[in-house]
């Protein structure tokens, strides 16, 4: 069975494992791979392995591109740099902690949460620390960053705002938390004077940038069922923002379109999903919690596509490449759906090919899938005419797509 997500029991943290619920399929039999019609080629530019292991924390560590060089965080510790073109080593630095949610940077400096409850700030160009202050829970979550202030998110429903100097507390918001939750969140997002948070509970709240008092409260999703586990609908996806409208979406819930205003909601659609959404053009692209992937209208949640041939496979969040749409799996393959339909047209792996040295390890793979070792677990990202995505196994590769 696949383990795509963990759960945590409120206050006392204890992991465990489950099943993303789905109402077509059984998702313990994903669907097999199908034959490209008419494929586009795409071409693996360079790949460097970043971590000798698969690692065993179910953690969403997104890459950042910037300055020429392709950043991509560790969970035990590490930060490395690697040149966009050629995939070179540049710079590594260690912080000796968990990290369990990757970093925001902000004028040179990298913010970043911790396994063991702390928040550290690193000048990017001396690799020293600027300061490091305990906060009250693990951070699953990339901070939101402004001139003045860090805001984070702890996985025991708490939000904090911390002078961007000095770490130093500015404020603190609480909120109880469900007795169980995913293993993950949507990153704080700071906007005009606001700060959009999303919560296990279905919540969406804009909280006042300056003190942390709640302007607004909308609802993604209600908790229904009769079961912890049934009434499970966390914001676990990164929020949108766009042209005044938040969109959001839940496990176990809806996609939704709120005013950034007033926090009314627009529209919404019935749909699940803990990987993620991005928009590109008028259209709103979702990756479900059974693998489908949907095309919808941005203003009014229509369905322009759906694509179902990937459902089972645990998808990443999308990314947006040209006319294309990507998405990663748990066997570590990268999928190029068109925009225009959501037709399959290009598919290539993160995982080095030495990974299947033997026969009957490659028949193990299909059948059992070792999604704990190569699983691409946090959506590509696209830089110009290259896409960067890594896998849980500790490989790093950029693509392209051939003429």
């Amino acid at each position: 069975m696949l383990k795509r997500f963990i759960l945590i029991p409120a206050l006392l943290l204890a992991a465990c494992s489950s099943t993303p619920v789905d109402d077509f399929q059984d998702e313990s039999v994903p669907l097999p791979l199908s034959e490209l019609k008419s494929p586009i080629k795409v071409e693996r530019v360079w790949a460097r392995r970043f971590r000798d292991a698969a690692t065993k924390h179910f953690v969403r560590l997104p890459l950042d591109l910037s300055q020429q060089q392709v950043l991509v965080t560790d969970v035990s510790g590490a930060i490395k740099a690697y040149d966009q073109g050629k995939g070179t080593p540049l710079w590594q630095h260690n912080v000796d902690k968990l990290l369990t949610g990757g970093f925001s940077r902000y004028q040179g400096v990298a913010y970043f949460g911790t396994g063991d409850a702390q928040v550290v700030a690193l000048d990017l160009a001396t690799k020293s620390e600027l300061w490091r202050v305990a906060v009250s829970s693990e951070v699953l979550t990339r901070p939101a960053v402004d001139d003045k202030q860090v805001v984070v998110q702890t996985v025991d429903g708490k939000v904090q705002a911390l002078d961007r100097e000095n770490g130093k507390q500015r404020w603190l918001y609480e909120r109880s938390v469900p007795a169980l939750s995913l293993r993950g969140g949507s990153s704080p997002v700071i906007v005009d004077q606001v700060v959009l948070v999303g919560f296990s509970s279905g919540k969406l709240l804009a909280l006042n940038l300056t003190n942390g008092e709640p302007q607004w409260e909308a609802t993604v999703a209600n908790p229904r069922g009769r079961t912890d586990l049934e009434r499970m609908v966390d914001v676990d996806a990164e929020l949108i923002v766009d042209n005044g409208l938040v969109y959001a979406v839940s496990y176990q819930g809806r996609v939704a379109a709120v005013l950034l205003e007033t926090g009314r909601v627009l529209w919404v659609r019935d749909i699940s999903s803990y990987a993620g959404m991005v928009l590109a053009g008028r259209y709103l692209y979702v990756a479900d919690s059974g693998g489908r992937v949907w095309a919808l209208d941005k203003d009014n949640g229509t369905t322009l596509w759906r694509q179902g041939d990937l459902r089972g496979r645990g998808l990443t969040a999308p990314a947006v490449m040209g006319n294309y749409l990507i998405v990663g799996d748990y066997q570590g393959y990268l999928h190029w759906l068109s925009l225009e339909d959501g037709s399959l047209v290009g598919r290539h792996r993160v995982v080095y090919e030495d990974y299947f040295v033997h026969k009957d390890r490659e028949e193990q793979g299909r059948l059992y899938g070792f999604d704990e070792d190569i699983a691409v677990n946090s959506a590509p990202v696209v830089l110009d005419d290259r896409l960067y995505a890594a896998s849980n196994d500790g490989v790093l590769a950029a693509f392209r797509i051939v003429p």
